[in-house]
């Protein structure tokens, strides 16, 4: 199981992005829940889900291979980067990955080694 947590750690918090070339990634826009559409880092089959929250905190959760596995980080935009710090057991491990893509409904990132996933916002259901 830590073997899983330490390859996902990545993967899951590796999901934020740009609304344009030209502009700067919004913490705001990034608030909210996101999908995993597509992947290179998460093998064929699995499903991650990220929930991003105005208070700096995310909760990711990671489906594989039959397990599930929640992870839970403190995230903050800084410049293009988003940049999170996950606890696993007594360890932090911090990871930036380069904001592509943000907008209202998609959401590009790549690591250090250049792999992307992309995530689609999922809607809010009115109460």
């Amino acid at each position: 199981m830590v073997r899983i947590t330490a390859a996902f750690v990545l993967l899951a918090f590796g999901a934020a992005a740009v609304n344009a070339a030209d502009e700067k990634p919004s913490a705001d826009k990034l608030v909210g829940t996101w999908k995993m559409t597509k992947s290179e880092n998460l093998p064929p089959g699995g499903s991650a889900t990220i929930v991003y929250s105005k208070d700096g905190t995310a909760v990711a959760t990671i489906e594989v291979m039959g397990q599930k596995l929640k992870l839970e980080a403190k995230w903050k935009i800084d410049g293009d980067k988003l940049v999170m710090t996950t606890k696993l057991g007594d360890k932090e491990k911090m990871d930036t990955d380069t904001i592509v893509t943000l907008s209202d409904t998609k959401l590009v990132t790549k690591d250090s080694k250049g792999k992307t996933d992309e995530f689609e916002r999922v809607k809010e259901e009115k109460k």
